[in-house]
């Protein structure tokens, strides 16, 4: 796709949309995108979106940022082009994403969570990874193979939690071309420090906060949490996603 700003276009009329499975960087890329000129974020919150459903996108205005954990569908796609949407899609190595899933609805938010997988009341942190005990509290691993249907989608921008974070300006800088939004590097670079971890959180890439939602910050924290058999138990499973999604060549891992 050309660079040149002829075949780009204003965020007039645009309205942007991040979708993923949750716990991918999904509210981070939110945030950057909203922190880039002629956009603003939508405001969940208040509309007491699910990020569930196609009728809240209906709720966005123009220049306006809203994220979801919809799952893809012709009808979806459809609509949010219709409504002149933008996709931005994450993805994140499923091991990753699990341990953020659990932290999040164990030690984040238990009172709403935990009624609705009572399995985390009766597990501590040396078990949750066990995977007859994963798949009774996840959601992210239930959902993964969706993964593989936004990527071969050719409306929406897919990248990687693990790419943005490596080097955020020139991953966002490329989503914006792909969707012919015209932003500067300076403007994008200006995002990425706003919204960096250091930056919203007061800690450093690694210090955790196990009640925050921006816990920890970094890659491969699985390697902290998961045991040697729950590790070749999770190979079982799900290590062909992880090669599919080129996370692994193989189950040597």
């Amino acid at each position: 796709m050309s660079d040149s700003n002829s075949d780009r276009e204003n965020s007039e009329g645009v309205r942007l949309i991040v979708v993923s499975l949750g716990k991918s960087g999904t509210q981070w890329l939110w945030k950057l995108l909203g922190q880039l000129p002629s956009f603003s974020l939508f405001d969940m919150a208040a509309h007491k979106c699910t990020a569930t459903t196609i009728e809240e996108t209906n709720l966005v205005g123009e220049g306006e940022v809203i994220y979801s954990h919809m799952r893809h569908s012709e009808n979806l796609v459809k609509h949010l082009n219709e409504r002149n949407f933008r996709i931005f899609y994450i993805f994140r190595d499923l091991r990753d994403a699990l341990v953020s899933e659990y932290h999040h609805k164990k030690y984040l938010n238990p009172k709403v969570m935990v009624p609705l997988h009572p399995i985390l009341s009766q597990i501590d942190d040396e078990h949750a990874f066990e995977i007859e005990n994963i798949l009774q509290w996840t959601s992210v691993a239930n959902g993964y193979r969706d993964v593989q249907n936004w990527l071969e989608e050719p409306s929406a921008f897919a990248m990687s939690y693990e790419e943005l974070l490596k080097d955020s300006a020139s991953v966002l800088e490329r989503a914006l071309r792909f969707h012919k939004i015209d932003v500067d590097r300076p403007s994008i670079e200006s995002a990425v420090d706003a919204c960096s971890f250091k930056t919203t959180s007061g800690r450093v890439p690694g210090k955790e906060d196990k009640k925050s939602h921006l816990r920890k910050g970094i890659v491969g924290d699985w390697r902290n949490h998961f045991t040697p058999s729950q590790k070749e138990d999770f190979k079982e499973a799900f290590n062909d996603m992880l090669v599919e999604y080129g996370y692994e060549s193989d189950g040597d891992w």
